[in-house]
């Protein structure tokens, strides 16, 4: 988590206009040339179905830039690296920044009249051919973490780590990168690893405190799990052995770590100290803006009934100007416990579980790995501004964000009216009336209505690992008034898929129609047959026959 402080993180939730500084060397990308909505930060911890150690999953940044006019032709841009902050103007017409990390260039967009800039975070580093030579054994833990960080110019947090003192006899031969083997220091240590705002390396497990909270104002749609899942354990499997420390029921597993010769039981006892029980519920959501969230974070979610209860974070994908995906894998302790009655693979797994585990460990492992989406993304901005008026002065604004690719079809809507008291007599219709933003000089903002909406077509969400396509519409309405921020209508969607239609309020499910024939009967007849009964309304009595 970056240390953001509240008045910050308001701005950004309040709406206020986000703004890049992207510098590369002595180069800078001026926010101008950034696309509106043409920055995508994605960052995740877990290449499964739940939590998980060992992960170390370089973060990816997409630049989407305005080159029209061939403004970057003659630049290169493969192999630099970036620094990127985004920030927002606070009352005192101060840039306040949130710096989001370090992205190297990794291959050459085209020149085209808007270039694709792909990049990603110094995990990268740690993808070179491993130089035996260099690393000493027998070594401890950390030892071996500090050579690794040293023959890739990885600059390392450090902070105590379980396990750390566990002596390492021999190379391990199997290693292809030195993110193998950074791997498996994070799964002797119970961590995963990522790199912070600073671009420097750090592994940890969860937290257990919160970033932050989730609340009906800043969701705007969310999922949560309806039971808690609590690690109970630690799994270790060698080649010739298994050990567990704790219990099995939701263990976390380690599987054939070729650190790992001697004194397994003691490592896996040492591991489960940290992570048994832990526990926290699996959840998706929509937000408004969280720029200081990083994977393992733990947030506080509080429902409409106003529960709170403990999520924890894996997945965060952040939009400039948009919304904030957050995502906690994890699976019922039910689903865990599931056998394939159709037998189980070669690592003694179910067989979905065993393929999820083979397709994490070929794409961790590949020696090319070739992903492509092609994205579209345009926004569509209107507004009405009405000034010199004695009563003051009044803006609408309407914007359609249109983002497809391969998967979905994504429509972000936006509508906000404001009024502003006119206390400033020389506020006229003229050029000086409006900033380069487009914002109304003026002194004070007496109300401002915000409508959120979003349509989704296509892939949705998964059930049991398969894709699940439909049609979802959400929407959430509020209103500041004196800088009051008020609900006017709680966030709200609906899903139609081949399973029905479902209609949420919140995160809780209020209608679900299996039958659409019974949804349509529902609708426009004045009986509806359930069984032997029948709800009639025809002569204006509500009668139940």
């Amino acid at each position: 988590m970056y240390p953001i402080t509240s008045d910050v993180l308001e701005l950004f939730q309040n709406g206020a206009h986000q703004q890049a500084r992207i510098t590369m060397g002595n180069v800078t990308i001026g926010n101008s040339r950034i696309v509106q909505g043409g920055l995508i930060i994605n960052r995740y911890c877990s290449t499964g179905n739940k939590a998980m150690v060992g992960a170390c999953v370089a973060a990816e940044a997409t630049l989407l830039l305005d080159n029209h006019d061939g403004y970057y032709n003659q630049t290169n841009f493969v192999g630099r690296e970036m620094f990127i902050e985004i920030g927002v103007e606070d009352a005192n017409e101060d840039m306040r920044y949130v710096p989001i990390g370090y992205f190297t260039i990794d291959e050459s967009p085209r020149k085209q009249s808007k270039i694709k800039i792909s990049a990603l975070d110094r995990m990268l580093w740690f993808e070179q051919e491993v130089d035996e030579s260099a690393l000493t054994f027998p070594c401890t833990i950390n030892e071996l973490l500090q050579d690794i960080c040293s023959e890739c110019g990885v600059t390392w947090s450090v902070s105590a780590l379980t396990n750390g003192s566990y002596t390492v006899d021999e190379y391990p031969s199997t290693a292809r990168s030195y993110r193998d083997i950074l791997s498996w220091i994070c799964e002797v240590t119970g961590t995963n690893a990522y790199f912070d705002y600073n671009g420097e390396l750090v592994l940890s497990w969860y937290s257990t405190s919160s970033a932050g909270t989730l609340t009906i104002e800043n969701r705007l749609t969310s999922d949560t799990s309806e039971e808690s899942i609590v690690i109970t354990g630690v799994k270790i499997k060698t080649e010739t052995n298994e050990y567990t420390a704790g219990l099995p029921d939701y263990a976390l597993e380690i599987d054939l770590n070729p650190l790992l010769k001697e004194d397994v039981q003691s490592v896996a006892n040492a591991i489960n100290l940290v992570v048994n029980r832990f526990t926290y519920k699996a959840f998706t959501a929509t937000v408004l803006p969280m720029p200081h969230v990083y994977p393992m974070d733990g947030l506080t979610f509080v429902d409409k009934d106003e529960n709170s209860f403990f999520v924890a974070v894996t997945d965060w994908t952040y939009q400039m100007n948009g919304s904030t995906e957050l995502r906690g894998r994890g699976e019922s302790t039910k689903r865990a416990s599931y056998v394939n009655p159709y037998g189980k693979s070669n690592y003694g797994l179910p067989v979905d579980e065993a393929m999820e585990l083979m397709r994490a460990n070929i794409i961790r492992t590949a020696e090319v790995l070739n992903e492509q989406m092609e994205t579209y993304q345009q926004t569509l901005h209107g507004e009405v501004t009405a000034l010199s008026s004695q009563f003051g002065a009044y803006r609408q604004e309407t914007d359609n964000k249109i983002t497809a690719n391969a998967e979905a079809i994504t429509q972000n809507l936006s509508f906000v009216q404001t009024l502003i008291s006119e206390t400033n007599e020389n506020l006229a219709e003229t050029d000086a009336t409006v900033t380069e933003q487009g914002d109304l000089v003026s002194a004070t903002e007496i109300w401002r209505q915000v409508t959120e909406g979003y349509i989704k077509s296509g892939l949705l969400y998964y059930e049991d690992n398969v894709e699940v396509v439909g049609v979802a519409v959400g929407q959430l309405t509020y209103e500041t008034v004196n800088g009051n921020k008020v609900i006017k209508r709680e966030g709200f969607y609906a899903t139609y898929t081949a399973r029905g239609i479902s209609i949420y309020k919140g995160t809780t499910e209020v209608s679900h129609f299996a039958d659409i024939e019974a949804l349509i009967q529902f609708l426009v007849t004045t009986k509806i047959t359930m069984g032997n009964f029948v709800i009639d309304t025809t002569d204006g009595d509500f009668t139940i026959k």
